[in-house]
């Protein structure tokens, strides 16, 4: 007999309900399409399945920068293809800004980072040595974090 696997995600947790002998089941919408031992779920989760044991394995968005400049440059680990609205980024700054400046993820291009809803980020706002934690927009990188220096 075969035992349902249930994933749930929940604001980036996810709760695992882990039967044993479990199968996951797929769904499209609301519409069943069977059952598999492994599902990608997007956006860097997958999880998958060997007997009883369920591994669930989450892409990391973390990164230290390279560079030594009011470009920030990161390399996560797997790359991303693209830069996707909502993409989450967290790297230890090298250097302090000194302005305006920029992050370039996995040779993506340069793209703004913001604060405070799209202003240019004073001098010193982001400090060496500090973790900083952006989203991307669909144009810019929207800094979430550093609250240093508002």
């Amino acid at each position: 007999m075969k035992t349902l696997l249930t994933i749930l995600m929940v604001v980036g947790m996810v709760f695992l309900q882990i039967p044993a002998h479990a199968v996951v089941a797929v769904y499209d919408s609301d519409t069943y399409v069977g059952e598999a031992t492994s599902v990608d779920f997007g956006s860097g989760l997958s999880a998958s399945l060997s007997g009883s044991e369920v591994t669930v394995v989450k892409d990391s968005d973390f990164a230290a920068d390279a560079e030594a400049s009011d470009t920030y440059v990161i390399s996560l680990t797997p790359a991303p293809t693209a830069y996707t609205t909502g993409m989450r980024i967290i790297f230890t700054a090298t250097t302090a800004n000194t302005g305006a400046c920029t992050i370039n993820v996995n040779g993506l291009g340069a793209k703004n980072l913001l604060s405070l809803n799209n202003i240019t980020p004073p001098d010193n706002y982001i400090e060496a040595a500090s973790v900083v934690l952006a989203v991307y927009d669909g144009t810019s990188f929207q800094m979430i974090q550093p609250d240093a220096n508002p």
